[in-house]
């Protein structure tokens, strides 16, 4: 029983259950990009991506890898001395205005010496949530989304992506 020999298992017939993103060109205006990603965002390579919508995330990977074999000193200074900080207008230039209407907003804490009302809500001196739009009557924010065990699979694999 346990003197049993192992055989060997053949990895060939799961050649196939990676896919692999073909090696792409990279223009000389792509890699002036890639340098002005970097600068922005650091090594953050999801971050880096959003510049290159036609790219996978290992086509990203790969460059960054090959630029840092080829230039170190370039990717270093990119890193470094030329870094530039990321601004929220330099953002919305880049991927569009914020729509901050959907982001959740938490619900107003009582001060100090004040208790929470039985519902929840927090009370407003000289006033009562009559529905009239008055200061105090603001409406609850959304509750916080939920995430499926799909989402958190799909986020982990894109991470484990960058390790390949």
């Amino acid at each position: 029983e346990g003197n049993v020999p192992i055989h060997e298992v053949s990895v060939t017939q799961y050649e196939q259950a990676y896919r692999r993103t073909a090696p792409t060109k990279w223009t000389e205006e792509e890699t002036e990009s890639f340098y002005e990603a970097l600068r922005l965002y650091g090594t953050d390579l999801f971050l880096v991506q959003t510049f290159f919508r036609h790219k996978s995330a290992a086509q990203v990977k790969s460059k960054y890898s090959k630029e840092l074999r080829r230039n170190p000193d370039r990717v270093t200074a990119a890193l470094t001395s030329q870094s530039r900080k990321l601004t929220k207008q330099t953002f919305e230039r880049l991927h569009g205005k914020i729509d901050t209407s959907r982001h959740f907003k938490p619900p107003a804490s009582p001060l100090p010496g004040e208790e929470a009302e039985a519902d929840g809500s927090v009370p407003v001196a000289g006033q009562a949530g009559t529905g009239t739009g008055e200061v105090g009557d603001e409406e609850m924010p959304p509750p916080e989304p939920e995430y499926s065990a799909e989402d958190e699979s799909l986020t982990t694999n894109r991470l484990m992506a960058l390790f390949d």
